[in-house]
């Protein structure tokens, strides 16, 4: 676990800190299809899943996380609020990192491993589904 805290953690720094220099068009289609995987890979429980493929999906995670969390440009926004906003993205990204991880702690019986796979599918379910509506109708403004 702590391999993919190291992975994790310099990629969202990463993508924080790109939020200032790029924006990632429609992020949102790439935070639904690395929620995918990551479900899937809940879902399915390879029992010898190599240890690169988990960072390397713990990579785009926070990577995808820090480029979709820009700050808003707004008039008169100073650059410390857009700092604050990029910390607390931080930090609330790693506090529900912790809370998954303090969750999987307590669930290691056999049946309630069950529970975090079936939790894992209906991610996957939910994600799946939200990306295909958002791939079929694209987002538009509303008209009146």
């Amino acid at each position: 676990m702590r391999a993919l805290w190291f992975a994790l953690t310099p990629s969202l720094i990463l993508g924080l800190l790109l939020t200032r220099l790029i924006s990632l068009p429609q992020s949102d289609y790439y935070l639904l299809a690395a929620s995918v995987f990551i479900g899937s890979i809940i879902a399915l429980r390879p029992p010898r899943l190599p240890l690169s493929i988990l960072i390397f999906a713990a990579l785009l995670v926070g990577l995808f996380i820090g480029l979709a969390s820009t700050a808003p440009s707004l008039p008169g926004m100073k650059t410390h609020q857009m700092a604050e906003h990029l910390v607390a993205v931080a930090l609330g990204s790693g506090l529900m990192l912790v809370s998954a991880q303090v969750i999987a702690y307590f669930l290691n019986k056999p049946w309630q491993g069950l529970a975090v796979r079936i939790l894992g599918a209906w991610i996957t379910a939910g994600a799946s589904m939200v990306l295909a509506l958002m791939l079929l109708v694209p987002l538009s403004p509303l008209k009146p």
